[in-house]
């Protein structure tokens, strides 16, 4: 049998109010306690951000055995650049708040990347899945925390019920993210994460980059490079054996190259018996469509209008896209094409006044064209004041169209004209139907601006009332 302690009713309502002041005290404690935990969390991000950069040196250094290895590299490269893309959106949003408290806590940048596709990292993410068998997609997404999407068997972002997740927490799961893409990208070229070397090149005592350096840069930037050094002695620097010319003041050193081909660059930098190594790739600038279809077709006369994928660039204003064979008319990022005859239109990408991608699209006989009845100011009426067939679109011409009037009881009137103009003949026609005559206008034949390329014209009908 279990012994008890006899105490005093005056020793158990002190026990009582000790008791109380604990749990007083517990809740202070935690009103009182630190509440700026999230501002913790990017830092932790900056972790998986180190094993990153180590990765993509090592595939930088890989060498390819063939066309498809150096293929997948390259766009391993491209998705690098738009995990580093989105993350300078992150920090640049978190700036542009003034490094705010509240903004970290809430929940809207994760809602709004969301709409944006991630800045373009989605449809980097979906070219690099493409090149996976179709049964290993799906594993590969979760891993990235893509879901299947209704859109042509792509993949967008799925955090979970609701994205409900604060803004803080964007660059541990953003690092947490290209962590498991390059893990993964390594087990597909077969290559094995080193461990002790690469911290002797990019950690050095005297000498050491001040930015974090991308791995892979666009054709036509300028890549600006900050040094320290704490003796205020310039550092030499190397681009592929090349020195570049720098401008110090006091200990910081800066540097610009602009590279003139694309391809693999090795920076070095050396003071005194200090060196810093870094290898980065410089690709050519893609023209890519947010519209995500295989073939864009586009219809002789008929404008198309698609939107530029120009959200990785750090300029995109510097873009245009000219084509000789179609109508451009760009808006930002908004082109209105318009094909003047049937065929191939090679669409050029200019950057800096150079051709930095083409991309070809078909040019095809357009579809039954919209046809109106026009009076002879231009604008739409019926059939009692027509003065001319005229096309929807400024770019074709009606040529010839034919009439049919289906009087009730009797036998169809068939007319023809042999232009655009509605013919007297046809007006008294008109006037001297019958109520209920139904009016068919058919066969109708139109020529694009280009006096080539013929199309038809939708079929239409009047009932005179």
């Amino acid at each position: 049998m279990a012994e008890y302690t006899a105490i005093s009713q005056k020793q158990f309502w002190t026990f009582r109010k000790l008791s109380f002041l604990y749990l007083v005290f517990i809740i202070f404690y935690a009103f009182s306690g630190d509440s700026n935990y999230v501002t913790r969390i990017p830092r932790s991000g900056q972790t998986l951000n180190e094993l990153n950069q180590r990765l993509i040196l090592q595939l930088n250094d890989y060498q390819p055995t063939g066309t498809e290895d150096r293929h997948y590299k390259n766009l391993v490269l491209e998705v690098a650049v738009a995990f580093d893309s989105t993350r300078s959106h992150f920090e640049a949003m978190h700036s542009k708040t003034g490094f705010d408290l509240a903004w970290l806590k809430s929940i809207t940048y994760f809602k709004n990347l969301k709409k944006k596709q991630w800045n373009g990292l989605e449809v980097r993410l979906n070219e690099w899945l493409q090149l996976y068998p179709q049964q290993a997609r799906g594993d590969l997404a979760s891993l990235l925390h893509l879901a299947p999407s209704d859109r042509n068997g792509a993949y967008v972002l799925n955090l979970g019920e609701g994205n409900d997740f604060p803004n803080g927490a964007f660059p541990l799961l953003l690092g947490e993210m290209e962590s498991r893409f390059l893990l993964e990208a390594m087990r597909y070229l077969k290559q094995e994460l080193r461990t002790g070397t690469l911290v002797n090149q990019i950690s050095v005592r005297n000498l050491q980059l001040l930015q974090v350096l991308k791995n892979s840069y666009y054709l036509g930037e300028k890549i600006p490079f900050r040094f320290y050094s704490r003796d205020s002695i310039q550092p030499d620097v190397m681009v592929n054996g090349q020195p570049l010319e720098g401008l110090g003041q006091d200990i910081f050193f800066d540097y610009d190259f602009s590279p003139s081909a694309s391809g693999e660059y090795t920076l070095q930098a050396r003071c005194g018996e200090e060196t810093i190594t870094h290898t980065f790739a410089v690709v050519k600038p893609r023209l890519r469509f947010l519209e995500s279809k295989q073939e864009i077709a586009a219809y002789v006369g008929i404008p198309l209008e698609l939107t530029l994928d120009l959200s990785e660039y750090s300029r995109p204003a510097d873009f245009r896209v000219v084509s000789a064979d179609a109508q451009i008319d760009q808006n930002g990022s908004s082109l209105r094409i318009t094909a003047r005859e049937e065929g191939r239109i090679t669409l050029r990408l200019m950057y800096q006044g150079q051709t930095a991608d083409l991309r070809t699209l078909v040019a095809l006989r357009p579809p039954a064209l919209r046809v109106q009845l026009r009076d002879i100011s231009g604008d739409t009426v019926n059939i009692a004041n027509a003065h001319c067939l005229e096309a929807e679109s400024s770019s074709w011409q009606v040529l010839q169209f034919q009439l049919i009037a289906y009087k009730p009881g009797e036998a169809p009137v068939t007319m023809k004209s042999n232009t655009r103009f509605f013919r007297n003949e046809m007006h008294r026609l008109y006037q001297s139907a019958p109520k209920g005559t139904t009016f068919v206008f058919r066969n109708i034949r139109l020529i694009n601006m280009n006096g080539k390329t013929e199309g038809s014209g939708n079929p239409f009908f009047y009932v005179k009332s």
